[in-house]
């Protein structure tokens, strides 16, 4: 989608009675994007920003314009303007804010590398950015990961996550949905925030299958993945295990994988149940033939075992 001149977007504003639909969603999302960038902007861009005055105009979209979403999280809109904003279409509750010019400049520029704040400094910091964006991690979560340069150049992240009974939860294939992260550059500032909270708790907590007994069964379940119709439309048979598994207590969410009556690969609604699992992860090689040249990346397979009843209650891959 381009971006709206001045005067489209005045005629559609005009306009939005005879609209319906999505496209009526479009122009309220942008609205409320509009609205609160204009809010928070002067508490997130810094003034020594070589590009400051980028972000000075009033809201706009850029090249990349704006999609509509509905899937198992909801109806939400992603607006990109200076600041890349995502919302619930339904309510105008913003979930995710990202200045991506500001990631890109200290990622491809001679930016600095060593931090100079302290720890506690870095979480001052955050706090006061959680407080102009209007977003805090739930008090389910606490802080599981302060960095600075590792995941993105040059900017502290701060990671919070829920724990249920002291367990942690998957976030092995939606990394973003249990988690609260802040991010941030020492000078330039404020890098991106984002949350997402939508999974239930596990009905129990309490663990009878042993590790060894949760690796066994899983090792039967294993070649039964290469088998299920989600796996044959990614990769290829012929993966064998490489090396030792192994097996961590998370929360998860059951997919049913190997089960074709019941197996659950995108969600459609948010999911209504979670286990505490025994996820149990196998290295593998690759045993087919292949081209000249041709080079595979061997998966990583894992196998969800309830820990209370041993039930396989699904599995994934890389």
């Amino acid at each position: 989608m381009k971006p709206w001149s001045p005067i489209a977007l005045t005629l559609f504003v005009v306009a939005w009675p005879v609209w319906a639909g999505q496209e009526w969603d479009e122009q309220t999302a942008f609205r409320k994007a509009a609205e609160y960038y204009a809010r928070v902007m002067p508490g997130l861009v810094s003034s020594n920003l070589p590009f400051a005055d980028y972000y000075k105009s009033s809201f706009r979209l850029t090249d990349m314009g704006m999609d509509i979403y509905d899937d198992y999280r909801g109806k939400y809109a992603r607006i990109r303007g200076q600041f890349s904003i995502s919302l619930d279409v339904t309510d105008g509750t913003v979930f995710s804010v990202g200045n991506l010019k500001l990631l890109d400049y200290v990622e491809t520029n001679s930016v600095q590398r060593i931090p100079q704040f302290t720890v506690e400094h870095a979480i001052a910091c955050a706090h006061k950015y959680m407080d102009v964006v209007g977003m805090s991690p739930p008090k389910s979560m606490s802080l599981s990961k302060i960095s600075f340069h590792s995941d993105y150049a040059s900017c502290w992240l701060l990671v919070w996550e829920p724990t249920v009974d002291g367990f942690r939860y998957d976030t092995f294939f939606t990394p973003d949905i249990q988690q609260f992260r802040i991010c941030f550059n020492e000078r330039y500032g404020f890098a991106f925030c984002n949350k997402r909270d939508t999974w239930p708790r596990p009905k129990t907590t309490v663990v009878k299958v042993t590790k060894e007994a949760a690796i066994t069964k899983a090792s039967k379940a294993f070649p039964l993945i290469q088998r299920s119709p989600y796996y044959l439309q990614c990769r290829l048979p012929g993966f064998v295990v490489s090396g030792m598994p192994k097996a961590e207590l998370l929360v998860a969410t059951p997919n049913w994988l190997l089960d074709p009556k019941r197996a659950i690969w995108l969600r459609d609604k948010p999911p209504e149940e979670t286990r505490l699992c025994w996820v149990v992860a196998f290295t593998s090689v690759y045993t087919g033939k292949t081209e000249p040249g041709e080079l595979l990346v061997p998966p990583v397979f894992l196998v969800y075992i309830d820990a209370a009843t041993g039930e396989v209650v699904g599995a994934n891959f890389t």
